[in-house]
């Protein structure tokens, strides 16, 4: 006869029938002590590697610092692309001289400084 794990049957039968109170406490705290038990190895490992941590994390900083900058850098060159080749565009289509060009941007500059400034009261 077979006497491994106990097996729920279809009549009314429920989990009390099979498991005791001092069964049911044993598996808890077995549970406990598992959960315990993993805490605390986690923990230990973390302790135990602690200069590796701390290093990686720095070197994970300064990637995503680097990371950044390169992007940062390869959007600028866009835009700068981007407003080279609209001025071309004006000067073909307008047949703007340089100096019209510096006066516009001149004043362009001025207003996006007299934006920029804080107010003071």
């Amino acid at each position: 006869m077979y006497r491994g794990v106990p097996r729920l049957r279809a009549s009314s039968s429920s989990i009390m029938n099979y498991l005791t109170v001092a069964q049911l406490r044993k598996k808890a705290s077995n549970s406990v002590a598992a959960v315990q038990d993993t805490f605390y190895s986690t923990k230990d490992i973390f302790e135990r590697h602690k200069v590796v941590f701390t290093i990686s994390t720095s070197i994970a900083s300064v990637a995503t610092a680097w990371a950044g900058y390169t992007l940062r850098h390869l959007h600028e060159s866009k835009v700068e692309q981007k407003l080279e080749s609209i001025e071309k565009a004006m000067k073909s289509s307008y047949h703007m001289e340089d100096p019209e060009f510096k006066n516009l941007f001149q004043e362009l500059l001025v207003f996006q400084l007299v934006l920029q400034l804080p107010e003071r009261v």
